[in-house]
């Protein structure tokens, strides 16, 4: 529908959960495949305050 979706962790030791966790808890929840964790993870990086050199070295890092 278009809505850009990230995925974080504010406080992983207060809230005691990892970021690997929750991509795990959204798989299961809503039947996500990698393609869509890709793109989750892509966004994050897109809307991160990384420079664009920094957001495109990191984005050509992700394979899944």
């Amino acid at each position: 529908m278009g809505a850009i979706v990230t995925l974080n962790t504010d406080d992983p030791l207060l809230c005691q959960t990892a970021l690997t966790s929750e991509y795990l808890l959204a798989m299961k929840t809503f039947q996500l495949r990698l393609t869509d964790i890709k793109k989750v993870i892509l966004n994050g990086i897109s809307a991160s305050f990384l420079s664009p050199q920094e957001k495109e070295q990191m984005a050509k890092s992700i394979v899944l």
